[in-house]
């Protein structure tokens, strides 16, 4: 799963180059199941894009043409790390005790 930084959301989708808009990732398997995280400043972030006019148009296409389902969940980001082959730990706190 690639991060995605602010501004470049992966489907064209305009109205993400805001300060609260802090980027997303998306994966999703040849049987379509898919997952998608976007990562926003606050929930009130969030409830300002909710109610964008683009993403209403965006959703409500959805809904009619491609998905019987969708979940969503918000959640806090608490600490986020993990480990490449080629770079080791990305673990923050590992990295602070040298």
């Amino acid at each position: 799963m690639a991060f995605t930084p602010r501004c470049q959301w992966p489907w064209g989708l305009a109205g993400f180059c805001r300060a609260d808009y802090l980027g997303v990732e998306s994966v999703r398997g040849a049987d379509g199941l898919g997952i998608t995280v976007s990562y926003w400043r606050s929930l009130q972030d969030i409830a300002a894009w909710r109610r964008q006019g683009e993403h209403v148009q965006a959703r409500d296409q959805g809904r009619a043409d491609w998905y019987l389902h969708y979940a969503l969940r918000i959640a806090k980001v608490e600490r986020a790390y993990g480990w490449d082959a080629a770079g080791g730990s990305a673990d923050p706190m590992l990295a602070s005790r040298g």
